[in-house]
């Protein structure tokens, strides 16, 4: 046996030989490491690493596509915790109560690798959701149910089995939503998948509600339902979000909160003056000033339709990004702010979620409007030059590279 295996590594060669078995995954290297910070900064805020890619943050790694694949790369030390070496891949998706990540690769293939382990769970080519003179850009989420992914592209919509990368179901968007300029929000909710056709020149801006398990839609609410009936014209949602297992929208000075298996329309709250920035955990922070001489937030409770608090900007400050410059998590609304009376500079501001209190105010070097997101403790900006990660580690003094 020894004799056959010396014989077809010669006639066949080694390097044709790894080219089979291997399959793309370099580490996992070391321990896998703890979150950066236990929470998002709330007494200053540490430029604690860049990337010239954007990156997707679990724990203490960033994962995001480089040179040679995609890389999960520890945020503190900069040392690469595993490599995905098989193909040019761009990441997609998390699944956070997994801890799975999906990638796209270049040949349009989906890839599910556990974070921690670094195991491959499968390969698999995804459903043709692109027109084929576009380049394609697909968006992964997770968790549409406990077996089903949903893929979105720029021309369609598709489930497939989280176990096995199987295609499930697959269709197009409605003929109404023009994918040449797509856009689009979705909410995923317990037996619903909620997705928008939200773009300025779609003929109708329908909010539709798929069943995730088959692709059947449920349920379709229309422009004519929801922006029209804004006592301040609406041209598109503005926020979405959800509140006790309610899907909550809101168009103009209007909120709606709907049933995600009926798509029936259970409470309407109306708001003077107010434009919806965000929708979060129940919370909706508006800019409740559009036409006055300072920028005023303000905060709702969408359960009840109370109005919460009303507070201006501090130092006569403004929101450079608008909606972009806004962040909810664990209660604290995270506002990047341009502070006119400081000559320019801008800050973050943290504001008590429920009472508008203001409970921490730190400065950071980025001129940039766009924050991506808060997670695990770590703010993610989008400056012009690529993103900067920060956190709350005075510790750190030296800004990571990755």
């Amino acid at each position: 046996m020894a004799a056959l295996a010396a014989v077809v590594l010669a006639f066949w060669g080694m390097p044709r030989l790894w080219g089979v078995f291997d399959d793309g995954m370099r580490g996992p290297y070391g321990q896998f490491p703890g979150p950066v910070a236990a929470q998002p900064p709330m007494h200053s805020a540490q430029r604690v690493a860049t990337s010239r890619f954007s990156p997707a943050v679990y724990r203490g790694l960033a994962i995001m596509r480089g040179d040679d694949g995609v890389r999960a790369v520890d945020i503190v030390t900069g040392r690469v915790y595993w490599r995905y070496t098989k193909d040019e891949v761009v990441p997609k998706g998390i699944d956070r109560s997994t801890g799975d990540v999906f990638l796209q690769t270049a040949n349009d293939e989906l890839v599910k690798i556990n974070i921690r382990s670094g195991k491959i769970f499968w390969t698999q080519k995804m459903p043709d959701l692109h027109p084929d003179w576009t380049v394609a850009n697909y968006s992964v989420l997770p968790v549409a149910d406990a077996a089903t992914l949903a893929i979105t592209g720029d021309d369609g919509i598709a489930g497939i089995s989280s176990a096995t990368g199987k295609i499930l179901w697959s269709k197009k968007w409605p003929s109404t939503c023009p994918y040449d300029n797509f856009s689009t929000q979705a909410a995923v909710m317990a037996g619903t998948l909620a997705f928008t056709c939200n773009v300025y020149e779609a003929p109708d801006k329908a909010l539709v509600g798929f069943d995730p398990a088959t692709g059947a839609t449920r349920w379709t609410l229309h422009a004519s339902q929801l922006l029209a009936r804004a006592s301040r014209p609406a041209d598109r949602l503005t926020a979405w979000g959800s509140v006790g297992g309610r899907l909550a929208v809101a168009a103009g000075d209007t909120s709606d909160l709907i049933d995600p298996a009926t798509g029936r329309i259970v409470a309407r709250w109306r708001w003077k003056d107010q434009d919806a920035l965000t929708l979060v955990g129940g919370l909706q922070i508006s800019e409740c000033s559009p036409n006055g001489p300072a920028e005023v937030l303000c905060g709702y409770d969408l359960a009840t339709g109370r109005k919460l608090w009303r507070i201006p900007i501090p130092d006569s400050g403004h929101l450079p990004g608008v909606g972009e410059s806004l962040a909810v998590i664990d209660g604290r609304v995270y506002a990047e702010v341009e502070n006119y009376d400081a000559g320019g500079v801008f800050e973050f501001v943290v504001f008590d979620g429920r009472t508008g209190h203001v409970l921490n105010r730190f400065p950071h070097p980025d001129h940039s409007p766009s924050m991506d997101g808060i997670t695990d403790g770590v703010i993610i900006n989008r400056t012009e030059d690529g993103f900067d990660l920060y956190a709350e580690r005075p510790d750190i003094r030296n800004t990571r590279r990755l």
